[in-house]
């Protein structure tokens, strides 16, 4: 009897998890994000080219970002195998498994992420420090 009622009392917790928004619905938004110590990533969008800019002390690297079809809410980035950038919620993104922190909206477009944007093709440029 109690087993019952409890069931019935947790049922209606049902539609909440299921409405409830995966991170794999939400689309990646524009800005510049921190993921500890010296390591950013910028997104930058313009129309529906979205292009990745990555820093770390050992160098950057650049390029386009295209939706993953078998995996709603995942992206591949061009040049890099098995990483993908996700959008876990308005302020994070993951990337190759490590969380970024949305530090700015607002983001400096340089000429070779501007080359990205503004390319019709897969885009890759990798610069070693």
């Amino acid at each position: 009897m109690k087993f019952g009622r409890l069931f019935l009392s947790l049922s209606f917790l049902a539609p909440l998890v299921l409405a409830s928004p995966s991170f794999a619905s939400l689309s990646l938004r524009q800005g510049l994000y921190w993921g500890g110590g010296s390591r950013y990533i910028v997104i930058a969008i313009r129309g529906d080219r979205v292009c990745y800019s990555g820093s770390s002390p050992n160098g950057y690297s650049i390029s386009s970002v295209s939706p993953i079809p078998q995996q709603p809410g995942f992206h591949k980035i061009e040049g890099f195998e098995d990483i993908t950038l996700s959008q876990v919620n308005s302020n994070t993104v993951l990337f190759g498994g490590s969380e970024y922190t949305l530090e700015d909206s607002d983001i400096f477009v340089a000429d070779e992420l501007a080359d990205c944007l503004n390319s019709s093709i897969p885009y890759f440029h990798r610069e070693s420090f």
